[in-house]
């Protein structure tokens, strides 16, 4: 699923040449003013009875009509923080070139909160379980352990590894 919270971008660098955006096939060629979209909101957004409107379980892919990281939506980035903090039943793409925009603060908090990693091959502490070394990360982020657990068996069941909890 795709979710473009603001819309435009422009030139920034001759690394913008072949982008999706502005490249040989872009589609969306000229759109420069960056604005909000009437989908900004979405993925927090409920029905009549108080369920989101999308389903969890997902991979949201956004900003496939912009770059999350221009500072022209600046204004708007604590607002989409909030919301991918909310929604951790849902795994966000978010696409980017442009990673030096973050500060120092955003660059810790992300790492903390969203990125884990588990090595297919190597370094994984062999006396402990699949699922005991998927939730090591999360033991970083000051997760409970049952918390811990329920997140590493979804992932789990997302990636479908050989040998299983």
């Amino acid at each position: 699923m795709n979710w473009e919270p603001w819309t435009g971008c422009y030139k920034i660098s001759e690394g913008c040449t072949n982008c999706y955006f502005y490249g040989p096939h872009a589609k969306r060629f000229g759109q420069n003013t960056v604005q909000k979209t009437d989908k900004f909101d979405w993925p927090v957004r409920k029905n009549a009875k108080g369920e989101y409107n999308i389903k969890g379980n997902k991979i949201l892919a956004t900003c496939f009509a912009t770059d999350f990281f221009l500072p022209e939506a600046d204004q708007w980035r604590k607002e989409i923080w909030a919301m991918i903090k909310e929604r951790t039943d849902i795994d966000f793409l978010i696409l980017t070139k442009n990673i030096g925009s973050f500060s120092k603060k955003q660059l810790d908090a992300y790492r903390k909160d969203k990125i884990g990693f588990v090595f297919q091959s190597c370094n994984l502490i062999p006396h402990l379980s699949i699922l005991e070394n998927v939730t090591i990360a999360l033991t970083l982020s000051n997760v409970g352990k049952e918390e811990r657990t329920l997140r590493a068996k979804h992932t789990l069941r997302k990636w479908q590894p050989t040998q299983v909890v």
